[in-house]
């Protein structure tokens, strides 16, 4: 996930996309470096989108 204001050049997040063998990127509108702050209904919807959702234990590693 990267935001579409993100101030990063596109082309450091369009090669990690290629090296990655199976991700699904997402593009908030009008989210810059923090997508997750600055969209979370968006980043939820995005994260919430994956099979199964994604779980996190706080403490557990």
């Amino acid at each position: 996930m990267d935001g579409e204001d993100d101030i990063r050049p596109r082309w450091s997040v369009d090669s990690l996309e290629k090296a990655l063998p199976d991700v699904t990127r997402t593009t908030p509108a009008g989210a810059g470096h923090l997508p997750w702050t600055e969209d979370p209904e968006g980043f939820r919807a995005a994260v919430g989108a994956f099979p199964g959702g994604v779980r996190h234990r706080w403490g557990s590693r």
